[in-house]
């Protein structure tokens, strides 16, 4: 915990933790885990993107690969999208990291009428005029 305490100052002054589990520690584990391994995780996107870079390029020479590049950039399945959804996806896991961790850091109740609060992920939707950016709660 001192190790997720020190990235999250927010959360140092939570009650201390006793010996029976409790999902502070969990998700404190994984955070600090996540954390871990954000350099390699920059190197291999930074990886993709040289590789799409490349694609792109090569897609002017070998019309094959060019209609390949076409058509993935207008089915939205190419590495830009897939990079996108992954920000998309990461955004609004911390927007849930910000909601329940006050519940759980600070053993704040959670009754029936928060499950209505939470962040909601909606994918968005392609478009013919372009991409829409994510649509979630809150």
């Amino acid at each position: 915990m001192r190790r997720f305490y020190a990235g999250h100052p927010e959360w140092a002054n939570s009650a201390p933790l006793g010996s029976a589990f409790h999902y502070k520690w969990y998700f404190a584990f994984h955070q600090v885990g996540d954390e871990s391994v954000a350099t390699k995780v920059r190197a291999y996107r930074s990886g993709l993107e040289r590789r799409d870079v490349a694609a792109r390029m090569l897609g002017w020479v070998l019309p094959s690969v060019g209609v390949q590049v076409l058509l993935t950039r207008l089915a939205d399945t190419d590495v830009r999208a897939q990079l996108a959804y992954q920000d998309r996806v990461r955004a609004f896991h911390a927007k849930l990291r910000n909601f329940y961790y006050g519940y759980l850091f600070r053993d704040r109740p959670f009754g029936r009428v928060d499950f209505g609060r939470a962040p909601i992920f909606t994918a968005r939707m392609k478009t013919t005029g372009g991409s829409n950016e994510a649509t979630d709660r809150r």
